[in-house]
């Protein structure tokens, strides 16, 4: 009979076994399963080989992000609306599909669904290759008006296929890690985005363009994604057996679908625990896409009164050149934020965390709109004199250092408590859901952001923005303390149950085939199959 250890570790067995008498070890203090350190998820190799695939698909996601907004740029001549159409083309295929993509996603295995879209988001890099004139010299052109159409169409099928492979992944690392290590492993995730979205759309889009053009790196690409799909292959094919009717015709399945996509929603709306992590979620990546868009004007009325933009004429295109003093310590504070995140959020701090970062992201969002003014009017009133460039530039260090930390401090404990609270047979709906709120609430800065920017000034907006984060953390911690008082430990899952809160609490609700629940932690969950190991314990 096969070990847990080689369930985790790769090996395509179940193990049926009794329960185990031992009971699981947890902390003497809390009782809770112990937090086990960042490095430790690394020597599971069936995590190594989804973290690399992660690092080499988000770097090449990345890159082709700058590659597509240069090569856009430079057919229309710098057009601001044709790049936001790439925007647009990238976003768009989450509000349409994710939906639909995480029904998909729960009825079918994790590990072919990463296979599938990483060889369809390969092929997908050949519509790419079309726009190039003469590929590899070949006497092919297509004419220039047709290019921005195949960029277009081709960067709307990839997003689409993206749909599909991101509630996957995030789904399968539950099923790689033991539940103590979640934290770990989201981690690790999170800190290879932010080095990704570094690396891929700061460092090498730029630099190998440069180099090399256009056509080398979307065949390193392509390279890239093959790469992935190897990885991936490799990654356990057992997963919890689900029960989908092979009988139904075509009207049946569209109905199911549909009701598995009802089904996802409303356990979302009946937990507060998920709804909360998804929203919290949603807001942290928005916050970095808002600060993205309106950095230019930020910077220039940041340092307004220095020597740092002395021409008017020239300010935006400097400012432009100059973001990497908004995203350098911004990026610093999310690495320093990912490394520490495992040792301060514990099972049952995560929730309170998350809460009073977010407050904290609110203060410091307001402390960047008005440190100008302030600072402006104590040197004129105390000092006699304007602070200096260098004084300004350390302060926007130290507040964009600490919005990043506190971004990780969001949303590293919120993808853990989604992946805990969500059970494994609707996990690909509930991330797909996620998808769907941040494409929605992207579409504000993508579309609103830069006009508001531009009509009422970036430090407006600054301060704008901060209240509303300010008001859904206030709002949010309110909540959090009334189940606290009312004798809800929200932020504590035992070690042998599944999430507590379920679809309408109470009912017999059938959930990816399971009718048959237990009532555990004050809600109804399904029952593990007698003599079948609890996945925790299959993993450990």
């Amino acid at each position: 009979m096969s070990s847990p250890n080689q369930v985790a570790e790769g090996t395509t067995e179940i193990v049926k076994t009794e329960r185990p008498t031992q009971p699981v070890k947890t902390s003497r203090s809390t009782g809770q399963l112990p937090e086990q350190p960042v490095e430790s998820v690394l020597r599971n190799h069936n995590f190594l080989r989804l973290w690399i695939a992660q690092a080499l698909s988000m770097s090449a996601q990345n890159m082709i992000n700058y590659m597509l907004i240069a090569q856009v740029g430079t057919i229309t001549n710098g057009s601001a609306v044709a790049v936001s159409g790439v925007i647009l083309c990238f976003t768009v295929p989450s509000i349409i599909f994710a939906a639909i993509a995480g029904v998909f996603v729960d009825r079918t295995s994790k590990q072919r669904m990463l296979v599938i879209t990483n060889v369809l988001r390969a092929v997908s890099i050949i519509g790419y290759m079309l726009t190039i004139q003469h590929p590899l010299g070949i006497p092919f052109a297509l004419p220039v008006v047709a290019t921005l159409p195949i960029i277009y169409i081709t960067t709307f099928i990839f997003a689409t296929i993206s749909q599909f492979f991101t509630p996957a992944e995030a789904a399968t690392i539950p099923l790689l890690v033991r539940r103590e290590q979640l934290i770990s492993a989201n981690a690790f995730f999170n800190l290879t985005l932010t080095i990704a979205q570094l690396a891929g759309f700061a460092v090498l889009g730029p630099i190998l363009v440069r180099l090399f053009g256009y056509e080398p790196l979307y065949f390193l690409i392509f390279a890239m994604y093959i790469i992935c799909t190897a990885l991936v292959y490799f990654l356990p094919k057992k997963e919890p057996a689900r029960e989908v009717s092979k009988t139904d015709g075509f009207k049946q399945n569209v109905g199911k679908i549909v009701e598995e996509v009802k089904e996802g929603w409303t356990f979302i709306r009946s937990s507060r625990v998920v709804m909360t992590a998804i929203v919290h979620l949603s807001i942290a990546a928005t916050l970095l896409m808002i600060l993205a868009v309106i950095g230019p004007k930020l910077l220039i009325e940041f340092f307004n009164g220095t020597k740092m933009f002395p021409d008017p004429a020239t300010a935006a295109q400097e400012a432009s050149k100059n973001l990497i003093y908004l995203i350098v310590p911004g990026a610093v504070g999310m690495v320093a934020g990912v490394l520490s995140v495992s040792r301060i959020a514990k099972e049952r701090n995560r929730e309170a965390l998350v809460n009073y970062s977010l407050l904290g992201a609110g203060g410091t969002l307001m402390l960047l709109a008005i440190a100008n003014f302030g600072l402006g009017l104590l040197g004129n009133t105390v000092l006699g004199h304007n602070f200096s460039t260098t004084t300004l530039l350390i302060i926007l260090g130290i507040l964009t250092f600490a919005l990043g930390v506190m971004n990780s401090f969001i949303q590293v404990p919120s993808q853990t408590i989604l992946q805990e609270y969500s059970p494994e047979e609707i996990r690909g709906r509930v991330f797909s859901a996620y998808q769907t709120m941040l494409n929605v609430l992207l579409i504000f800065p993508l579309l609103f952001a830069a006009v508001v920017a531009d009509f009422i000034g970036a430090l407006y907006t600054m301060a704008i923005l901060a209240v509303i984060v300010i008001a859904v953390g206030a709002y949010t911690t309110l909540l959090y303390r009334r189940h606290l008082v009312s004798g809800e430990d929200a932020g504590v899952l035992t070690s042998e149950s599944k999430p507590r809160e379920m679809i309408e609490q109470g009912s017999l609700t059938t959930i990816g085939g399971l009718t048959d629940y237990n009532e555990a932690d004050g809600a109804k969950v399904p029952a593990p199959p007698t003599g079948t190991a609890a996945p925790d314990q299959a993993k450990e």
